[in-house]
This record gives structure tokens, C-alpha cells and sequence, in this order.
């Protein structure tokens, strides 16, 4: 059974509509008129051709419907009376025999005074109309493009294909209006709704792809090579290309050989493909026969090979094609197979991805492509069924252990392990991230003694999450990770680091997402928990420095500023201690100094919060010109220094700073939009700078981008309401000031 609704009304171009069109060239003044409309397999060209042909038999008209292969069997059939309305569905099966006869109608026409009218119907126009006129007295421009069907409106086509479905009494409930993306896919849909089982979708795809070959045939494949290539070359031709990322014919042929097409058949394929789905070698659609295809064709080895030899944007293309393959309905073991062979191609794969990050980023213009890439390669790692393994019995352990090794191959050699993650590979993080999780749940599932990885593999997917700027996306696995470590520290008191890891970390989620007084008791048992480990093994000394700095942040956000001082004047000692004997430790001393001018600063003591704000950017600046991944710790640095300048009433000194800092964060909210809020509150500290140097003009323009960003940070996020307001505030005071 197959149905392709039918929507007369929708447009070819413009305003004009497929009747309106069809009407034109049947009722034209000239005695013999011959066009062509062409459309991808499943928009209705044959049945718009049909509901033509009523229409003329109902004003009078002789109507006939050949195939192009027939149509010989015609020439020298004389002229009926009357006029007539011949319509030739594929004429690409014969297209010189359809050319010939098509002179012999137009001859006849001019003698006798009829009018006679042929409506060629065929997927391309191009190189069979060419076909047809060669050696004749025909003209291409004898054959007019009546233009390109297209589907019209998708929703109105999908309400159509469930209301005929449902008179022949078929449930197509859950078909979904908005998911057609052609007349095929939604035909597709509304097949796949009624069908039951995998086994009858697979025929229903078996059936598509038979009337496909036929058409391949036709257009990909010599006349005198017909018998020598087979359906399986074809499918594996058609596939290849359909995976994206040929630009043009050279990169065709190269995937071609890429997926074992004979040299002998390449040339043919990389002339006849274009065209054939749309512009230049656009894939086979609508998607899930292409995805049917590739899986059903390809191999995994396949799959990885043409990735690994793509580039830039085609290597988006590739990437998403494949994680879309292996998405789509009933993948069947394509899924699993493809892991496996991710697993043992890890680190080349990983290691490929970090070169193409590495080249894009430093071209210019590259950044967004790599993003793009990124992205890609995060969707295919996402897709793949980590940690699943219904069907193993006690060798679960190692399987589970080797996607372990695997996936911390692939972090490793993509760089997504670093402390200071690159932009490209954030969302890649965070995927491998995940299904490091996954697998570890797996594991502690049938082994309790994995809990441990579990929790660590949840902390390090709640920082990563954190980091790419999905704060509240980062809670859950934080906190999970806190009540894993403490059952475990409860049991053994060699977790008890551990556990004061993922305090803090909770500590620092929490106070992202807004609840800052939540915050507060995880970050003091941290402390306190690091101090005994400190207490006992001077190698704790720097996390208790860590968790100390941390938790003067968290008192100083409760409003607690006395109590914040302490702990942020004994991490700067901790940390300088350790930076003196090994230079490592610098951006964390850094760190610690920036935090401690802000808690002086809070106290009133202004002047002194000024030399570590200056000491600050002295060490910032040091590790950023080593090192560009620490140019957001020196705009934030930079930005505290203009706001203590400013507070000691040195305003002229605080302007400079705060130019900087908006340059710095600027430059990072565009490769990457986590650092938005850090832009506007830089540009917000900018305005009121100005202001206070007599510049209430060059104030206004970093005032209202402040005021904008935030708008849009605030409606995705509430906890930015607050600054929002603040930011306000500020605009309105300098937009009602004198001038």
C-alpha cells in the first residue's frame, strides 16, 4: 500500500499554483506546445498530471499517458480528432525515441491545424532534455520548464494524508503534523503509523528503494554497462553520496572509492548524481529511506573512514548524517556495531577531531565551523547506545570496562579532559561526559563496588555542564555525586576527599543557580573536611585553600562579609605558600588574591584591597600571554582592579581596566555565548565608569548593551532578574541626568 496526498493547490513559483499552471499550458493559443514538470519522487507531479487530464477530457479533449519507453510504439500514429493531450511519465527511459516522436506530433500538429499538447513528467530537466533534442530539429527551448512541484503546505499535507488513511480505516493518530519535512516523508509517517512490526517498515523501505534503483539506472549508470553493475554498487554509490559533504565532483569520486564503488562505475555516478534530489549532490530523501539505506549498506568502517577523511563543513555533514542514521526508527545491531567500532577507533578519532579543531580555529572565520563540528561530533556520541547490554551475562564487566577505556581515550585525545576546556570542544565534553556516566552507572548497577566511579564520573559531568553554562543542568549529577561519596566515606574515611571534592563542587553549583544560602553548608563542610585531611598530610594543603577560597565567595553572597574575610585571607596564604615553591600553583593564587580585594573591599577597607587587586592582574596578565585560555580570568581580574581604582577616587586610573575587561569578554561571548553574563556585567561596570568621569554620553551605548544582554539572559534564566534590575537602574540614571 502506498499513498502520496495530493495538494493541487500548492505553489510551483510565486503565487501560481500547480492547476493554475497546467491550465495555462493546456488552453495557449499556439497548436503545439510541449513542457516538462519536474519534481522529487513523492510530490505528486502524476497525479497533478491526472487531475489535468479530467479536466481536458471534460472540455472535449483526446487524452493519452505513456512511459518514455513506450512512447515509440506511437510515432506514426496519426492525429485524432480534436485536440490532444498526451502526458509521457519518465521519459528519461527513452529519451530519444520520446524526442522523435515528440517531432513527429509536432509535424503532424502543423499540417492539420491541431492543437496538441505533451507533458513530459521527470525528477530533472537538464541533461535529458538535451538527450531528447540531439540529432533532431527540435530546440531545447521547444520543451519549457513549466517549473518545480513542490509539497505546498506540509501541515495541510499531513491532515490530508490521516484523513485518507482514515476513510480506508486505518488509525494514523500518531501522526505528527509538524514532523513532515516532503509529501515522501509525510507518506512515510503516515505508513509507518498503520505498519506493525520492523520487519513490515523494512518492506515498506525495500519497496521505495526498488522504484529508486529503477531510476538510478536510468541516470547513474552507461547504457553498455547496464548487466556489469549491480543493484549492490548502485545502493552503494547512492549511499556514500547521500552521507553530505561533496562540494563537488572531485570529492564525489574520492567518497565514492571511499565506499568501494568500482573505478569503472565512478565517472558515471559523479556525472548523472546531480541534480537528482536537488542542487548539485544534495542526499537521497526524505531521510529515513536514506538512513535505511546507509544502514543496510555501509558499514560502521565505512562510516568512520569517510568522517576521517572529510574536512571542515563537510565533516559536519558527514558526522551528522551518521548520528542521524543511527537516531532514526529501528536501527536494529547498526547502533551497537557502530560503537564497537568507535571503541576501537578511539583515539584516531579523537585525535582527528583535535587536528580539525586545532586548523579551523586558526583560520579566519573558522571558529563558528569548529563550533559546528563540535556540535556534530557530540550528536553522534550522544546517539550511541553506551553502557547498553541487555544481552551479556557476566562478561558485562569487561565490556563495560573497554567503552570506559574508550571514551577516555577519545576524551583524552580530543582535549576535552583539559581544566580550561576550548570552545569547539565544550559540547563534545559534555557528551563524553555523559556516557562516561552512563557506562558507570552500568557498571555500579551490576557491581556495587563501582559506586565510587560512578560518583566520580557524576562530579566531572556536573563541572563540564557547568562549564559549557548549564547550571541547572549541572545540579542533579552534583548532588547525586555528594550522596554517592558520603554512603561510600561513611564505610571507608579514605572517601572522605572525595566527598569534600563533590561538597565543594555542589557548593559552587548551588550558588549558580541562585540558592546561595544552599550553598553555604556544603562549602563549610568542605572546609572542614579538607582541614582534617590537611591537618593529617600536608599534600591536602591545597584543596583546603581551594575550599577555603570557596567558601569566603559563598559567605560573602549570604551577605556574611566579616565572616568571608578569614577564610579568603588564609587561602591567599595557603596559596602563596605553594606558588613559591612550584610556579603551577600562580593563576590559583591569583585567584585567591581577586577574591580576597573583593571581601577588603566589602569591609571598607578600600585602600587595602588595592595591591591584591593589582597583584591580581599582574599574575593574570602573565599566564594569559602564555596561554589565551586564561584571558577570561584576566578580564575578570581587570574588572575588579577598575572597581577598586574607582572606589579609592581614582576614576581616570579605573577607566582603562574596564575598557579592557569589555574587549577581553567581548572577543570570548563571540566564540562562545556562556561568556554573555560576563560581558554584560564588564559593560555595565564600563557605563558606570564613564559616568563617573564626566562621560554620561559615551556611557549610554555600553549601558544599553548591558541592559539588552541581560534582558535576554533573564528571560531563559530568572537568577539573572536581579542584575537586570541593576543594570536598569543604572540606564535610567543616565538617561535621566542633566546633560
Amino acid at each position: 500500500m502506498a499513498y502520496t496526498p495530493f495538494k493541487n493547490r500548492a505553489a510551483i513559483s510565486g503565487s501560481e499554483t500547480v492547476e493554475s499552471i497546467l491550465d495555462q499550458f493546456l488552453n495557449g493559443e499556439v497548436r503545439f506546445d510541449a513542457a516538462m514538470l519536474t519534481g522529487a519522487g513523492g510530490m505528486g507531479k502524476s497525479r497533478a498530471a491526472q487531475e489535468l487530464m479530467i479536466r481536458a477530457a471534460e472540455a472535449g479533449w483526446t487524452i493519452g499517458l505513456t512511459r518514455g519507453g513506450l512512447a515509440a510504439a506511437a510515432e506514426g500514429a496519426g492525429l485524432p480528432a480534436g485536440p490532444l493531450l498526451v502526458v509521457v511519465d519518465y521519459p528519461e527511459d527513452s529519451p530519444t525515441e520520446v524526442g522523435r516522436w515528440m517531432e513527429a506530433l509536432m509535424r503532424s500538429a502543423g499540417g492539420s491545424g491541431q492543437r496538441v499538447r505533451v507533458l513530459l513528467l521527470s525528477r530533472r530537466r537538464g541533461s535529458l532534455v538535451s538527450a531528447m533534442v540531439r540529432e533532431l530539429t527540435l530546440d531545447a527551448e521547444d520543451v519549457r520548464p513549466l517549473g518545480q512541484k513542490g509539497t505546498g503546505d506540509l501541515s495541510a499535507l499531513a491532515s490530508s494524508a490521516r484523513h485518507q488513511f482514515r476513510r480506508l480505516g486505518l488509525d494514523v493518530a500518531a501522526v505528527d503534523a509538524g514532523r513532515p519535512v516532503s509529501a515522501g516523508d509525510t507518506t512515510l509517517l503516515a505508513l509507518a503509523s498503520v505498519l506493525v512490526g520492523g520487519t513490515a517498515a523494512k518492506d515498506v523501505f525495500a519497496k521505495l528503494l526498488a522504484r529508486e534503483r529503477r531510476f538510478w539506472r536510468r541516470h547513474l549508470v552507461r547504457t553498455q554497462s547496464q548487466e556489469a553493475v549491480s543493484d549492490e554498487v548502485l545502493d552503494r554509490a547512492v549511499a556514500g553520496l547521500s552521507l553530505g559533504g561533496n562540494d563537488g565532483p572531485a570529492a564525489a569520486a574520492v567518497r565514492l572509492a571511499q565506499v568501494g564503488v568500482p573505478s569503472e562505475c565512478r565517472e558515471a555516478v559523479v556525472d548523472g548524481f546531480p541534480g537528482l534530489y536537488g542542487p548539485g549532490f544534495a542526499a537521497l530523501h526524505p531521510d529515513p529511506v536514506a538512513d535505511h539505506l546507509i544502514r543496510s549498506t555501509l558499514t560502521p568502517n565505512d562510516l568512520l573512514v569517510a568522517a576521517l577523511a572529510s574536512e571542515g563543513r563537510q565533516a559536519i555533514e558527514v558526522l551528522s548524517s551518521i548520528a542521524r542514521t543511527v537516531t532514526a526508527t529501528d536501527p536494529g545491531d547498526f547502533a551497537q556495531d557502530l560503537r564497537w567500532c568507535l571503541v576501537d577507533f578511539a583515539q584516531q578519532f579523537g585525535g582527528w577531531l583535535n587536528a580539525e579543531f586545532t586548523r579551523l580555529v586558526g583560520e579566519d572565520g573558522g571558529r563558528p565551523t569548529a563550533l559546528g563540528l563540535g556540535l556534530a561530533a557530540a550528536r553522534l556520541v550522544d546517539a550511541l547506545p553506551w553502557g547498553d547490554h541487555p544481552a551479556l551475562d557476566s562478561s558485562v564487566g569487561s565490556v563495560l570496562a573497554r567503552e570506559i577505556s574508550a571514551l577516555n581515550s577519545l576524551e583524552s585525545a580530543v582535549g576535552t579532559e583539559a581544566s580550561n576546556l576550548a570552545i569547539p570542544q565544550q559540547h563534545l565534553a559534555v557528551s563524553i561526559d555523559r556516557q562516561q556516566q552512563r557506562v558507570a552507572r552500568a557498571q555500579a548497577e551490576q557491581n556495587p563496588a563501582y559506586q565510587p566511579n560512578l560518583a566520580a564520573a557524576l562530579n566531572n559531568l556536573a563541572i563540564t555542564l557547568a562549564a559549557t553554562g548549564d547550571r541547572a543542568g549541572a545540579l542533579p549529577p552534583a548532588q547525586e555525586a555528594v550522596t554517592l561519596y558520603r554512603a561510600q566515606a561513611e564505610q571507608n574515611p579514605a572517601y572522605q576527599p572525595d566527598l569534600a571534592m563533590a561538597l565543594n563542587n555542589l557548593a559552587i553549583t548551588l550558588a549558580a543557580t541562585g540558592d546561595r544560602a544552599g550553598a553555604l553548608p556544603p562549602a563549610q563542610e568542605a572546609v572542614t573536611l579538607y582541614r582534617a585531611q590537611a591537618e593529617q598530610n600536608p599534600a591536602y594543603q591545597p584543596d583546603l585553600a581551594m575550599a577555603l577560597n570557596n567558601l569566603a565567595i559563598r559567605l560573602a553572597e549570604t551577605g556574611d562579609r566579616a565572616g568571608a574575610l578569614p577564610p579568603a585571607q588564609e587561602a591567599v596564604t595557603l596559596w602563596r605558600a605553594q606558588a613559591e615553591q612550584n610556579p603551577a600553583y600562580q593563576p590559583d593564587l591569583a585567584v585567591a588574591l581577586n577574591n580576597l580585594a573583593n571581601r577588603l573591599a566589602e569591609t571598607g577597607d578600600r585602600a587595602g584591597a588595592l595591591p591584591p587587586a593589582q597583584e591580581a592582574v599582574t599574575l593574570w596578565r602573565a599566564q594569559a600571554e602564555q596561554n589565551p585560555a586564561y584571558q577570561p580570568d584576566l578580564a575578570v581580574a581587570l574588572n575588579n582592579l577598575a572597581n577598586r581604582l574607582a572606589e579609592t577616587g581614582d576614576r581616570a586610573g579605573a577607566l582603562p581596566p574596564a575598557q579592557e575587561a569589555v574587549t577581553l569578554y567581548r572577543a570570548q561571548a563571540e566564540q562562545n555565548p556562556a561568556y554573555q553574563p560576563d560581558l554584560a556585567m564588564a559593560l555595565n561596570n564600563l557605563a558606570i565608569t564613564l559616568a563617573e568621569t564626566g562621560d554620561r554620553a559615551g556611557a549610554l551605548p555600553p549601558a544599553q548593551e548591558a541592559v539588552t544582554l541581560y534582558e535576554r539572559l533573564a528571560a531563559e534564566e530568572p537568577v539573572y532578574a536581579d542584575v537586570l534590575a541593576q543594570a536598569k537602574e543604572t540606564l535610567r540614571g543616565l538617561q535621566d541626568a542633566p546633560e
